[in-house]
Order: C-alpha cells, then structure tokens, then sequence
C-alpha cells in the first residue's frame, strides 16, 4: 500500500507536515480534532500539498526532511504543486500488451497526447512507444503489486489525476492441458489476472475519492467459449470478464464505470506463430471474412473510455467479426 506526505494549511496560517496512507480519511481525522495535537483548534484546514511514497518507511523519512525546510522552500513546494494541479488535463494509464500503438492512438483521442502513460515489462518498449505520440513511459511488470503501486504513485505525482485505466497486459501459450506445468498456470494467471487486480487496486482509491473513472479490461473471445490448447489462457480471460462484471456493479455507486473488451482473432505478435493458411481459414470462418486489425480493438477501448459510454457498465464488447456471437 503506498503512503503520501502532506501539508495542510491551517485557519491561523500556520503549516503541519503529516503522513498518512489515505490523505482524506486523515484530513477528516484532524477535522474532528482526533488528528494531531497541533492542528486542534486551528481550522479551518486545507491540504495545499502531497507527494506519493512507496511505503511508510519512505513517507517518514520525506515527512522529517520536509519539517527540516524554511518557511519560504515549504512554501515552493506548494506553489509547484498547485501549478501542476491548474494544468491538470485527463489522464490515461495503459499496460501495453500486444496491441501497441493503435492502442496508444485511440487513448491520445480520448484524452491527448501529453497525457497517456504507457506501461510495459520492458523500458525499451515502453519508450519507444510512448515516444510515437509524445507520452511518458514507465516500466513495471503487471503481476508484480509493488511496482504496479509505484507506477500509479508516479503517474498521480506527475499529473495530479487518473481518469482512465487501460488493463491490456497480457500473455499467451498454447498448450495440451495435460503437458501444462504448475508454473505455466500461474504466470497466466499472474499478468492476466493478477495484472488486473494489482492495477485497479492501486488507483481505486483515486478514483472513489474523485466519484469518477473509466476501467477497461481486455478479455478474448477464448474466455467466452474457450478455446482448445488454451486451456490456462482462456480460463483467465474468463476470470477478468467475471472481474470486470462484479467490479462495475460495486463502483457504479461511485460513479466509475467498469468494462470489457473482448477480440476475436486480431493480427498482433501473440497471433505471429499462425501461418499464412490458418489465417485464411480464420478469415473465411468469420463472418465478416477478415482478420481484426489492433485499430478494431482500439475504437472499441476508445469508445468505452470516452464520455459517450458513460451510461455503459458491466459490459463486454466484442470486436470479433462475428466470430462469436
């Protein structure tokens, strides 16, 4: 769990440095005089600063240095923050996957360029993706909580605000279901499922306190109908469709809206393997007589996080072409 450090102004003018891992439920706290000593009897008070830490030992150590600070340098940290705070625009996160830049394009509609994050296991890529449309990278691997929490500190640090979350990270093996090894069944479950579960926890308190955001999880359509020598794969992108449903009717209260979207047989490196016949057969098996392309993919995500779906939750939209109906 990640903590911050805060400054509150206080109704005499005076300022008090604090840690906390939720900065709200500790300013209502010190509202009630159940705070710190200090801050009794001198409301009305305001957070005017916080800074994301990766855990309390970290929040302690900034808290002290900070108290360590003249009046004047405080008072910069202040002013830096609430001019970050006035050019505060949307924000989307993404985990990357496989479907890349189209991916990333469809989030620069919805929200602009400067500011989607693009996440990936490899800085490399993550760089050179985020550096197709001007955004900023990071590097975290999904099935890792920790850095999934620093990721999303970093990304409120830096913008002030999460508005959308993109859960795409994603691996694929096919596999007899009986040659399948305990470890190949966790690393699915790991970064399909586990990915999801790390990165929305780690901005849902964000987006309760905002009574705001847009969540959308990538399924496939293996995790509607299931598919042969996919059985781990498909078995996890069943539990994020059920995730993803489950989620929208427990946040929908809060304003957030949850949703899934689930491709067919879309052309991306996880369907590199497939020779040119097996192609044409899954063209010809579609009803639509086409391959998807990551752009199909990507209007589905950008519809799902715009402003147009807001009365959409809960849902699975599938870009399959009729393939599965």
């Amino acid at each position: 769990m990640s903590w911050w450090v805060y400054i509150l102004r206080c109704g005499d003018g005076t300022l008090y440095t604090g840690t906390a891992a939720d900065v709200e439920r500790r300013l209502a706290a010190h509202r009630r005089g159940r705070g710190a000593k200090y801050t009794r009897g001198r409301g009305p008070l305001a957070v005017v600063y916080r800074e994301a830490c990766p855990d309390r030992g970290a929040a302690l150590r900034r808290e002290a240095a900070i108290k360590k600070y003249r009046r004047a340098e405080k008072e910069a940290l202040i002013t830096d923050y609430a001019e970050r705070r006035s050019r505060m625009k949307k924000a989307a996160f993404i985990g990357t996957g496989n479907m890349g830049a189209p991916l990333i394009q469809a989030a620069c509609r919805a929200v602009g360029a400067e500011q989607v994050v693009v996440a990936n296991r490899t800085r490399a890529k993550a760089e050179a993706l985020a550096a197709e449309i001007g955004g900023w990278a990071v590097q975290a691997d999904v099935a890792d909580p920790v850095q999934v929490g620093r990721m999303v500190d970093n990304v409120l640090d830096k913008f002030c605000q999460l508005d959308i979350l993109i859960c795409n990270a994603g691996i694929a093996q096919q596999k007899l279901f009986g040659d399948l090894t305990d470890d190949d069944w966790r690393r699915m479950f790991a970064v399909n499922v586990d990915g999801v579960f790390h990165a929305v926890r780690a901005a849902l308190p964000h987006f309760i306190h905002r009574k705001a955001g847009r969540i959308v999880t990538v399924s496939s359509m293996w995790g509607q109908v299931g598919g042969s020598c996919e059985v781990a794969y498909s078995a996890a992108k069943a539990a994020v469709i059920g995730l993803t449903r489950a989620l929208a009717k427990e946040l929908g209260p809060s304003g957030i809206t949850v949703n899934c979207v689930s491709p067919g047989v879309i052309s991306t490196e996880m369907n590199a393997h497939l020779d040119r016949e097996a192609l044409a057969a899954l063209a010809e098996e579609t009803p639509l007589g086409a391959i998807g392309t990551p752009e199909d993919v990507a209007e589905a995500i950008w519809y799902l996080s715009s402003d147009a779906a807001r009365f959409v939750t809960g849902q699975v939209l599938a870009p399959n072409g009729g393939l599965v109906i």
